[in-house]
C-alpha cells in the first residue's frame, strides 16, 4: 500500500511540473520568439525580483528588470527559467504608455496591444502615462498595492 502512496505522488508531481512547463511554453514562449534577449548597456538601471502581469500571467516577484536606452529587459527567476521561461527585450517602441495605478506604484502598457502591468520606476520611461488608453480592460492592481 505504501508504493500506491508513492507512485500517487510522483505521478500529481510530475503532472504539476508538466502544466508549469506547459503555460510558461504557452504563454511566455511567444514573448521570447518576439522579442530575443540583448545585452543590457553597462550603465543600465537594475532591480531583482519584480512584479509583473502579462494578460492574465502573473509573475509576482519573479522577474529581474534591467532598463537602458533602447530596451525593456526582463529576465525570469531561475525556477521558471528551468521550466523554460527565457530572458526577453522589449525594445521602447513597442511599448505604448498606460495610466498608473492606485497607489502609483504600479503602470499598466501595451506591449504590441498586450496588456502588461509593472512597476512605474521602470515602464514609466515607455513615455507619459495615458489616462484614455485602457477604459474597462486595464490589468490592475488589488487592494493594498498588491498585483492580482
Amino acid at each position: 500500500m505504501t508504493w500506491f502512496w508513492i507512485l500517487v505522488v510522483v505521478a500529481v508531481t510530475l503532472f504539476d511540473l508538466g502544466l508549469i512547463w506547459a503555460v510558461m511554453k504557452v504563454g511566455w514562449g511567444p514573448w521570447m520568439l518576439q522579442y530575443p534577449p540583448r545585452e543590457p548597456t553597462p550603465d543600465a538601471v537594475k532591480r531583482k525580483f519584480q512584479s509583473f502581469r502579462f494578460g492574465i500571467m502573473s509573475f509576482g516577484g519573479c522577474v529581474h528588470v534591467a532598463v537602458d536606452e533602447g530596451h525593456l529587459h526582463l529576465r525570469p527567476i531561475l525556477p521558471l527559467r528551468w521550466f523554460g521561461a527565457g530572458p526577453i527585450s522589449v525594445p521602447w517602441s513597442s511599448i505604448r504608455p498606460g495610466r498608473k495605478r492606485r497607489p502609483g506604484r504600479w503602470l499598466n502598457v501595451k506591449i504590441d496591444g498586450k496588456a502588461v502591468t509593472g512597476p512605474s520606476w521602470c515602464l514609466e520611461l515607455a513615455g507619459e502615462p495615458d489616462e484614455g488608453e485602457f477604459g474597462n480592460d486595464a490589468v490592475g492592481v488589488g487592494g493594498g498595492g498588491k498585483l492580482i
